[in-house]
């Protein structure tokens, strides 16, 4: 969210990229590089500044706001782990369990003997998305509920 927050400061995207990962706070500077990378593709897609989340974060300062803008952002771009939140996520209940085997079984279906670096992305990205919260005892996920912002539209 730090970068999607910073990027209303800047007027110029060429500029805002250059600055990116030095905002991060990551000790490697390949990796704040590897992460601003993958946050301007997914937020800022057409290089471009005046995009959804920030524009959200400009107008509201809310940082449930700004957080649900980034979710449906991020599953706009990646559509792999949208069809998996469709699927398999959504339609349950707050609290509710989901095995770890969901993942596996839904990326070994899409890409069969390759599957393995994407069960590792998505499992990393519905945790990121707030969407799930590892379970204590068991392999596998529960279900957050969702939170509302309280900000009224």
């Amino acid at each position: 969210m730090a970068l999607v927050k910073a990027s209303v400061e800047y007027s110029d995207f060429k500029e805002f990229a250059v600055a990116a990962p030095k905002l991060l706070p990551q000790n490697s500077e390949a990796v704040r590089k590897k992460y601003a990378y993958r946050i301007a593709r997914r937020f800022f897609p057409n290089g471009e500044l005046r995009q959804f989340s920030p524009l959200v974060w400009k107008a509201y300062r809310d940082d449930d706001l700004l957080l649900e803008a980034m979710r449906l952002q991020y599953l706009a771009a990646e559509p792999v782990v949208a069809r998996f939140h469709l699927a398999h996520i959504h339609p349950r209940h707050g609290g509710e369990f989901i095995p770890a085997a969901t993942a596996h079984h839904y990326c070994d279906a899409l890409y069969g003997a390759r599957a393995k670096d994407s069960r590792q992305a998505v499992r990393e990205a519905i945790v990121s998305l707030g969407l799930v919260t590892p379970a204590r005892d068991q392999e596998g996920w529960v279900r957050l509920a969702p939170k509302a912002s309280g900000t009224a539209c």
